[in-house]
């Protein structure tokens, strides 16, 4: 786990809150923290796990605003960490991130988007499809009071 926060000393750089808590999943590191560090930039408090089961176990002891997960990674794959989270923590937003094929189509996503995704976002990505992405997820479904 892998606990990034904004620069010190600098105001975040957008006009959404910057308590707003996100935990970024995904097994290839550099997307994991490259992620994070845009956020944190941005003055979102951000957690990284390299796994659905590592994720899945944050979120029994943390409560996040959002989650953003890979599809295609090694053990509980995010199919298996979204139906997880969506049945323990339902107002958790979530995001399904992928850059995984099956026979030439995107067919992950889609059925993210069917089994409790707010937004889906195939890689590789920019930062304005991030943030929008983002901005959108916070903004769908209820409410959620993180303490």
């Amino acid at each position: 786990m892998v606990s990034i926060s904004p620069p010190g000393g600098h105001e975040p750089t957008t006009t959404m809150p910057p308590k707003h808590k996100i935990l970024i999943v995904d097994d290839e590191a550099p997307i994991r923290l490259l992620i994070a560090q845009v956020l944190a930039a941005r003055g979102y408090d951000v957690k990284t796990a390299e796994n659905g089961a590592e994720a899945i176990q944050m979120a029994n002891h943390e409560a996040f605003h959002l989650i953003m997960t890979d599809l295609i990674m090694p053990g509980h794959d995010g199919i298996e960490t979204i139906l997880a989270l969506r049945a323990k923590h339902p107002k958790t937003r979530i995001i399904a991130m992928s850059g995984g094929f099956h026979g030439g189509k995107q067919t992950y996503l889609p059925l993210a988007g069917k089994i409790g995704a707010c937004h889906t976002l195939a890689k590789p990505f920019g930062i304005a499809s991030l943030m929008e992405a983002v901005s959108g997820a916070l903004g769908c479904g209820p409410s959620l009071a993180v303490a």
